[in-house]
């Protein structure tokens, strides 16, 4: 029979294990020996030795109670048992940091251990890394993906329909669109020699009568061999493969057109028509009476359309911040009755030159003289024109835009003794206050009603008056 009676803890009592090999001897070697090597061994080096460093921890089944490298048991042959062991033989306590020592801040070379943070404000506003940036509460977000420039009208571009609603903006009036036959010529005979200079020059190749069928197509002018060469052209299903134009003029360089009639009973085109230009003139002449207004008045248009658009593209509420003083200043002394002097007219004159080249053009002077009707409204005390906005608004509700460009035109031929489309700053301090004088009675009614209604239908008249003369060929 064994004794079975409990023992005191850590006293030594002979049992069926005791002495003996075995899993669980005490006293000889074994896989859970005390005092001698094997693969849980207390005093030698082995996998879960105590005398170095473990790869467990403290926290594993054979961890210290103490956070500092222990040894398990006493010296080899000792037969007491490791104390302080959590779980089975391991001790309660938490994990720890290997070859740091309890309440020491040293560290052993190669092993991690605690460190101090800086905290991130701090961080943030390091003088070493610059001032922090505007943007760094800005979310990133996506507005809208669209082509920056015209792109071709071809299935790689994902937003064509962008491009061309802008070209659209950018084009001239529908309305400006025309073709027909007409005479590429300055003179009503000697062609031959004329022929022989532009296939030499250009590798132009006219026909005996110069006869061109001309077309316009947004801002440009051109010129084509015959009206077949112009449907093959214009015909998408062609594509690649169409007939060019054999010229084409900007004419957003054009500054005005002029008609001269020439002998109707001799001449085969009697009427020339000529468009002034910024850098030369285009001559051709047309058959009909009734194709005269036509091609006139398309001609007009597009000039009116371009000296708008490239106004509107330059001017800013900064500028008209700046004129707005000016104009009501001349307003002013205009229905006082007094002379505008010559340092007053100069002020003028870079005020309204919005796109600082020195010179008023049409654009600018459509500009000048809405602002000085605007101005005339607010000098008499309107309701509605109590600020500038208010009063351009009820400007344009009173004329049209077409009676200020023919308006503008009207200032440019007073203002513009040599003809070249520019009124520079001393023909605009010599001449300027007499054209701004006649602008600033322009009303709703000056340009509409009784014979001058007439007048304006007549294309020759008009041109032959603005320009002072009318050229008989």
């Amino acid at each position: 029979m064994f004794d079975v009676s409990p023992t005191p803890p850590g006293s030594y009592v002979r049992g069926p294990c005791s002495d003996f090999p075995g899993p669980m001897g005490s006293g000889f070697p074994g896989p859970m020996g005390s005092g001698f090597p094997g693969p849980m061994g207390s005093g030698f080096q082995g996998p879960m030795g105590s005398g170095f460093p473990r790869p467990m921890g403290s926290a594993g089944p054979m961890g210290s109670i103490d956070p500092m490298i222990v040894s398990f048991g006493g010296a080899p042959g000792s037969m007491r048992p490791p104390t302080g062991l959590g779980g089975p033989m391991g001790s309660s306590m938490g994990p720890f940091t290997f070859g740091q020592r309890s309440g020491d801040s040293s560290q052993a070379p190669g092993m991690p251990g605690r460190q101090k943070l800086i905290p991130q404000p701090v961080l943030d506003s390091a003088p070493e890394d610059g001032p922090v940036s505007i943007a760094v509460d800005v979310q990133p977000r996506l507005v809208a993906i669209r082509p920056k420039r015209p792109c071709p009208d071809t299935k790689q571009y994902l937003h064509r329909w962008e491009s061309g609603a802008m070209e659209n903006r950018m084009l001239p009036r529908h309305i400006t669109d025309i073709c027909g036959w007409v005479q590429a010529s300055i003179e009503a005979d000697g062609h031959s020699e004329l022929n022989a200079n532009d296939k030499e020059l250009m590798n132009v190749k006219h026909n005996e009568d110069r006869v061109v069928y001309m077309a316009t197509s947004g801002w440009a002018l051109q010129m084509w061999r015959s009206k077949a060469d112009f449907d093959r052209g214009i015909s998408p299903q062609l594509r690649g493969s169409q007939p060019r134009p054999l010229a084409w003029w900007d004419m957003r360089r054009a500054f005005d057109v002029v008609v001269d009639v020439g002998n109707i009973n001799l001449d085969d085109f009697p009427h020339r028509l000529t468009i002034n230009m910024t850098a030369g003139n285009v001559y051709f002449r047309i058959e009909y009476p009734e194709d005269v207004a036509t091609w006139y008045y398309a001609i007009r248009r597009i000039i009116h359309d371009a000296s708008k658009q490239r106004i509107d593209a330059r001017d800013t509420p900064h500028h008209q911040e700046k004129r707005w003083p000016a104009a009501v200043g001349l307003a002013r002394a205009i229905s006082h009755g007094q002379p505008i002097g010559s340092r007053a007219m100069a002020i003028t004159f870079h005020a309204y030159d919005i796109d600082y080249d020195c010179c008023i053009q049409v654009g600018e002077i459509m500009v000048l003289i809405t602002e000085l009707q605007a101005a005339k409204l607010f000098l008499e005390g309107r309701a509605e024109a109590k600020t500038r906005e208010a009063a351009i608004y009820s400007v344009r509700s009173r004329i049209t835009e077409e009676d200020i460009f023919e308006a503008a035109m009207h200032f440019r031929y007073t203002a513009d003794p040599d003809g070249n489309g520019k009124v520079c700053k001393d023909e605009f301090i010599r001449c300027g206050q007499e054209a701004i004088c006649e602008c600033f009675e322009l009303s709703s009614t000056s340009l509409c009603d009784g014979a001058e209604r007439d007048y304006y239908d007549d294309p020759v008249q008009m041109s032959a008056e603005q320009q002072g003369s009318c050229a008989m060929m």
